[in-house]
Order: structure tokens, then sequence, then C-alpha cells
């Protein structure tokens, strides 16, 4: 006689009893499991189902970020899932090669969307590329400049080269101070800490370059006051 049996999340066995033989097939998907998920001091227990987009197969990370998406109102991107110790960082990779278990304790960090926040964040963020681009713009200056000082452009043209030179630290300046100007603006809460971290560290940084921008200046002042004396 032959039995099929069904073992939970572990795939079916096919049981001959007959010659005492167990043959086992392969997993089949799963399309429901059920975990709780740690928020904080918050519990949720959740039950995971396949997101509605017509795919099948074993149940994903990305199934159960949706599902936790839904029970703490947290959105997918602002969410780390733990397991044992493990992040669950491939949304792809399937539950069952995660090594959930059915009933187990997942732990999710994460806040929930606060839309003044998202918007403070996104205008620092902005800020940061504008100053990253400058930021460019400088080092570029300098790496001329460095070879001015290295002898690598005729005599002739060091004086209108450094005069450009000039110009474009010039320019670099205005630019940082636009942006400091753009941060300064901004009122970001004390309760929107991460924010208020970046925001402070961009300062700081832009800071850093200003005081950069003033030594590459000397430099090249310097350097056009031995040009004079030639």
């Amino acid at each position: 006689m032959v039995l099929l049996t069904a073992p939970p999340r572990e795939g079916y066995v096919v049981k001959d009893t007959s010659n005492n033989i167990n043959i086992n097939n392969m997993a089949a998907p799963w399309e429901k499991f059920s975990v709780t998920v740690a928020h904080g001091s918050n519990k949720h227990k959740i039950e995971v189902v396949k997101i509605e987009d017509g795919s099948s197969g074993d149940l994903t990370v990305l199934d159960l970020l949706e599902a936790t998406k839904k029970a703490t109102g947290v959105p997918i991107h602002a969410q780390k899932l733990i397991y044992k110790g493990k992040s669950l960082s491939d949304p792809e990779q399937s539950l069952l090669s995660a090594g959930l278990k059915e009933g187990c304790k997942v732990m999710m960090i994460g806040r929930k969307s606060n839309p003044e926040e998202d918007a403070n964040r996104s205008m620092v963020s902005e800020e940061e590329k504008k100053a990253e681009i400058t930021g460019k713009k400088q080092k570029a200056v300098e790496e001329e400049l460095d070879g001015i000082e290295k002898g690598f452009l005729q005599k002739n043209l060091i004086r209108e080269a450094y005069a450009k030179l000039l110009k474009r630290l010039a320019i670099c300046n205005e630019e940082y101070m636009r942006i400091l100007e753009k941060l300064d603006s901004m009122t970001v809460p004390e309760d929107q800490r991460s924010v208020r971290s970046n925001k402070k560290d961009l300062i700081k940084r832009i800071q850093v370059c200003l005081d950069r921008n003033d030594e590459l200046k000397a430099r090249i002042t310097d350097g056009m006051t031995k040009t004079q004396s030639l």
C-alpha cells in the first residue's frame, strides 16, 4: 500500500509500506506561511502569502516584506529584517533557503513613512549631490594647479592659466555658499535625528571644502606673484 503525506513545509514524502522505502520528492512551493514579526515593543503575527503579481513558486523575502508593510505601516525600503542574527537582505531569496520555519520569529527595524521627514531627507540628499559635483570641479582645479607647479605648462601660458583657475575656484566657492544657505534655511525637527545628522555632516564637509578652496587660492596667488618677479 502507498501513502502520500505532506509534513509541514518539508515537501511531499511517498511512503511505500510494502517495501518499507521512503522517497523524497522535490519540496512543494510554499503558498502560505505564518511568522511573528517583532517591531520595537510590538509583536505582529503575520500570514505571508504570494504578492498578487501572477508569480508562483516559493514565498520570498519580498513577500515577507510586503506582509510586514501591511501589518506595521513601515514601507519596504525602510525595513531591515533580521532572522537569527542574519539580515534578510536579498528580496528574491526564498524563505525556505533563508532557513525560516513555520511560526518563527523575525525582528524588523524601521520606521513608518513620514512625509515631512522624507521631504527633508530628499532635500539634504539633493544638496549633497550638488556638493559632490562642485567637489569634482574643485578637484580638477587642484590637479591642474599641481601640473603647473610641477612645470608641465609653458612659462608664457602660466599667468593666464592661474587667472582662469582663480575664476573657477570663485565659482566653486559661490556654489558651496549657496548650498550652505539652502541647508541653513531648512528647519528639521529634533525627532528627525537621521536627517539632522545627515545635514550636520554635509555642512561640516562643505566647510572643509571651503577651507581647501582658500588653500588653493593662496597657492595660485603665490604662484602669480612668483611669475611676475620672473
